[in-house]
């Protein structure tokens, strides 16, 4: 979790390389590239206009994402965090617009606001009453008490005389948790909203574990002609209006199928058909005998009723609707939301 979000390291620079060729915006007079300057990665916009000697460069001070799929970067300049045009996909290894960027360019003014932080990074002061400026440097990574709580009392009973510690240790193990509140700590960042509105006392980073995410956070869902698109973070969301959740009496959690300290590459595809067996007969498959080899597996639940599509941000990237439709459809493209 420590490369979700961290400070861009030289080593990391000179592995991406510069663009090869100009990135253009679809949409729009500018073109962006990636080039190395030293140590450093900048960003620079130029203008598809003969004789145009306009020219704007931004350096990247973080990168957002492990790499495994893409990697976002941040520039920050006097405490104000902004993202930047372009991101580095694994596929093909080569530069694309940000997500989101060949719907709406935002240039290099897109905020980095409070929320995008509490998904991606550690600990951060948000400066009000300003949309992006923090107060630096801001922690590295997603830490342990994102899921666990804050760690200060848990440290201090530990040094503490044990004729003066409390009955039980304040940290919180999630797999104690109601299946409710274990999934609101997924929630906190694997549940997109088409509106999300804070409690007024509450902000995106107020959230402990233990706690009802609705009492910090209330995310609204809007009814659209497209109710198979789904976003980026919708993980939660889809899961939710899964027929496997709500006959679980919504007892089902993420963690039913996800180990929450390995990443999902770590594992086969077998591995979670085998969580589908735990609920599921072999005998139940209606797919013909021949067809039930597949990549995913020996029957491909995954493959079928899981399908990987493209989001309605309209991504290069395809992510794993967890919808678990039954009867299995087909993949759906759906129109990328402006």
């Amino acid at each position: 979790m420590f490369r979700s979000w961290r400070r861009l390291p030289p080593a990391l620079v000179a592995e991406l390389g510069g663009s090869t060729s100009p990135v253009e915006d679809p949409h729009g007079p500018w073109s962006y590239r990636a080039a190395i300057d030293g140590e450093t990665l900048v960003q620079v916009e130029t203008l598809r206009e003969e004789g145009s000697q306009h020219v704007l460069r931004r350096e990247a001070a973080y990168v957002v994402g492990s790499g495994s799929h893409a990697r976002a970067f941040v520039a920050e300049e006097n405490g104000y965090l902004t993202q930047l045009p372009l991101a580095w996909f694994a596929e093909g290894k080569r530069w694309r617009l940000s997500p989101g960027y060949e719907l709406h360019n935002r240039r290099f003014e897109r905020p980095i606001v409070p929320a995008c932080i509490a998904c991606h990074g550690g600990l951060a002061v948000h400066l009000r009453p300003t949309r992006n400026r923090y107060r630096l440097p801001i922690e590295d990574g997603i830490g342990c008490e994102r899921c666990h709580g804050p760690g200060e009392s848990h440290v201090a009973l530990h040094r503490s005389r044990a004729d003066e510690r409390p009955a039980s240790d304040p940290i919180v193990e999630p797999a104690h948790l109601s299946a409710e509140r274990a999934n609101d700590v997924c929630l906190q960042c694997h549940l997109q909203g088409d509106v999300s509105i804070y409690e007024a006392s509450a902000d995106a980073f107020s959230f402990r574990p233990g706690d009802r995410l609705s009492d910090h956070r209330l995310d609204f869902l809007i009814e659209t002609d497209a109710p198979a698109a789904f976003g980026v973070a919708s993980h939660g969301a889809r899961m939710m209006q899964s027929r496997c959740f709500l006959e679980s009496g919504r007892q089902l959690t993420c963690v039913h199928c996800h180990h929450a300290h390995r990443p999902v590459r770590a594992f086969e595809a077998a591995y979670y058909e085998r969580k589908c067996l735990t609920c599921h007969a072999v005998e139940s498959c209606t797919r013909p005998e021949e067809p039930r080899v597949s990549t995913s597996g020996p029957l491909g639940c995954v493959l079928c009723h899981m399908p990987q599509r493209k989001t309605r941000e309209g991504q290069h990237l395809v992510f794993t609707d967890h919808c678990i439709r039954r009867p299995p459809r087909a993949p759906q493209e759906e129109p990328p939301v402006p």
